[in-house]
């Protein structure tokens, strides 16, 4: 399929980000487009969007997330860590494509994790002073249990949510340890049946996401089971939580 080539502001038109409007490749950004993008992983944000008085954004990217949050919850701050210099002009550009201010957005140009030596800061200390249930979304292309050893005490909290991209099983593995340590309850979401016929095309062969949270009574597994697409309003909660939507 021919399609236009290069980066031009373009309106998100299904799925989470519908009605956002971000610098889009079409040969690349298809999937981000038609909110097939990471679709797995949609009703897990919506679920700590509605319910965060603060969040990080680490590894965020183009900054799509950072612009829902700021466009759907009163969040603040929404902290948004990418240390690459042109996402970071990305999401400004797409912060004023979408005409938000940014009275609520900070940018962190580090990476974060446990070497102090080569720079890095930790959790601990982006999340220190903040007030509140929290939301982390986690993507670091490898890094993600270094980031989690850097939150001793930010993993202490027992109002956090938590959405981490694994990159390995093992990584996967050793997250989800390391979180149970500190209570938290946690479900792995798996890559949707039709992920068969779209792939992401992603340069690795193991990616999908935690979910965790320390809410109690709630377990986390027959939450994910529960979640089911209905009507064109988007994402309920059945078996007891009917009243709930997303």
């Amino acid at each position: 399929m021919l399609v236009p080539k290069g980066k031009r502001p373009r309106k998100v038109r299904l799925g989470l980000y519908k009605g956002l409007t971000i610098e889009a490749d079409l040969e690349h950004d298809m999937q981000l487009l038609t909110g097939l993008w990471e679709r797995e992983t949609y009703s897990c944000i919506r679920i700590a969007a509605a319910r965060c008085d603060w969040a990080i954004d680490i590894g965020a990217g183009n900054g799509e997330l950072v612009l829902f949050l700021l466009r759907e919850c009163e969040a603040k701050p929404v902290i948004a860590v990418e240390p690459r210099l042109e996402a970071n002009q990305a999401i400004e550009r797409n912060l004023r494509l979408n005409r938000m201010l940014a009275d609520r957005l900070a940018i962190r140009t580090n990476y974060v994790g446990v070497d102090k030596d080569a720079g890095q800061i930790s959790l601990d200390s982006l999340a220190t002073s903040l007030i509140g249930r929290g939301f982390i979304k986690l993507d670091v292309d490898g890094g993600e249990l270094d980031v989690l050893r850097s939150g001793t005490e930010c993993l202490t909290r027992t109002g956090l949510d938590l959405l981490i991209e694994t990159h390995s099983s093992q990584l996967e593995i050793e997250c989800m340890d390391l979180l149970k340590k500190y209570a938290f309850t946690c479900s792995i979401i798996k890559n949707a049946w039709w992920r068969a016929i779209l792939p992401e095309l992603r340069p690795i062969d193991h990616n999908r996401w935690i979910w965790a949270t320390h809410i109690q009574g709630l377990p986390s597994a027959a939450f994910m089971e529960s979640l089911r697409v209905t009507k064109v309003g988007g994402w309920v909660l059945q078996r007891g939580y009917e009243n709930l939507r997303l």
